[in-house]
């Protein structure tokens, strides 16, 4: 019970921040179209981003990303030596990273279709 209280709360912070940083800034907003996870998207999973809303798909890829930093968060906390807690950190972040994209990639594509 003590690590889904600390999934939920690590995830709704940094979705806060990262939407108070990101998302309600215009010039930050527009910022996200270069950004490598966007186009990490383009070119792995073949996206015409551009006709997504560049908000909708911004909010998307926050989404995402406070997912993948509040699992390694919870899932790094399980471990009490601060060494095995930075490396057990590094290896759940890049599966996390990869399998996180890989479903967000698969859901623009069907979104994609559909249009």
């Amino acid at each position: 019970m003590k690590q889904l209280i600390l999934w939920i709360f690590s995830y709704i912070i940094v979705y806060f921040i990262y939407t108070m940083f990101v998302v309600r800034k215009e010039d930050k907003l527009q910022k996200m179209k270069k950004s490598t996870e966007i186009n990490y998207l383009k070119k792995v999973y073949h996206l015409k981003l551009n006709q997504f809303d560049l908000k909708w798909l911004v909010k998307k890829v926050i989404m995402v990303n406070s997912f993948i930093i509040s699992i390694t968060v919870t899932l790094a906390s399980l471990v009490s030596n601060i060494i095995w807690m930075l490396l057990l950190g590094f290896v759940i972040l890049f599966p996390s990273i990869l399998l996180s994209y890989h479903v967000l990639g698969k859901y623009l594509q069907k979104k994609e279709s559909r249009r």
